[in-house]
């Protein structure tokens, strides 16, 4: 099997629709939005020639998905022009229709524990809410989930049932790792061993999923080494390279 290898940042603008989060999850607390530039209509057109894809993403409102409604009339006018990636969060029905007469893709984080939800996204919703907006979305456009291992201070709750969603609704999976962020509430919890992401990648093909060790996760070969004996069928941003590096997202195949 042959192993895909993906510089993402190379060839998709990351840009954000709001500067903080309501959320304030554990693991994140909003700093992973600093990597991203505020969303600008201009920035964007200019970005066409330049890079191949745009991901929308952002701080989550209340409800637990990302504010874009503004903003999807212009980003129609854009379709066919260029690819267009969303990280929704947990959108109603009405906005994932609206949704898949836009973007290309939805990568969706999902979760398969009530405590994660709860005690560490800090959010009053179920695993029950996840899976039906993993239902709506994929009924409008392609979704590729996305599911971290570590969420619960370290430990993977949930995974095990995040997946076999996933396998109901998508045939690919991008699988993420815990990074303790400095000032975060995960600073200083270990990560999972690169055995367990093993694990769960043999768990996931078992499941008929394509399997992609995604960038964010902490930059330890060991995980990759550990992906590629597992069967893994791409990585981000790797430090091991055995072949060309695609500028793209981790999900093409």
């Amino acid at each position: 099997m042959s192993v895909k290898f993906f510089r993402p940042r190379e060839g998709t603008l990351s840009v954000k629709v709001s500067d903080s989060c309501f959320l304030n999850c554990k693991y994140c607390q909003g700093k992973f939005l600093s990597g991203m530039f505020p969303f600008s209509e201009e920035l964007i057109i200019r970005s066409i020639k330049r890079y191949s894809s745009i991901l929308v993403s952002g701080g989550f409102n209340e409800e637990g998905y990302l504010p874009i409604e503004r903003h999807l009339g212009f980003l129609r006018r854009l379709k066919g022009k260029i690819e267009l990636m969303v990280h929704p969060g947990l959108v109603p029905r009405r906005l994932a229709r609206r949704m898949g007469e836009v973007f290309d893709y939805a990568l969706f984080d999902l979760v398969g524990s009530d405590r994660v939800i709860k005690e560490v996204m800090n959010l009053d919703k179920e695993v029950d809410d996840y899976e039906k907006t993993l239902k709506y979305l994929s009924r409008e456009l392609e979704v590729i989930p996305h599911v971290m291992l570590g969420s619960y201070f370290g430990k993977s709750l949930g995974v095990e049932e995040a997946l076999s969603m996933a396998s109901d609704y998508s045939q690919k999976l991008v699988l993420l790792v815990l990074i303790p962020r400095k000032g975060t509430g995960m600073e200083g919890v270990s990560p999972p061993s690169p055995e367990e992401v093993g694990r769960y990648i043999r768990l996931a093909k078992d499941l008929g999923l394509r399997v992609s060790l995604g960038c964010m996760r902490p930059r330890i070969v060991e995980y990759e080494k550990k992906a590629i004996e597992s069967g893994v069928d791409g990585i981000a941003n790797p430090r091991i390279q055995c072949g060309e590096l695609i500028s793209k997202c981790c999900f093409h195949y």
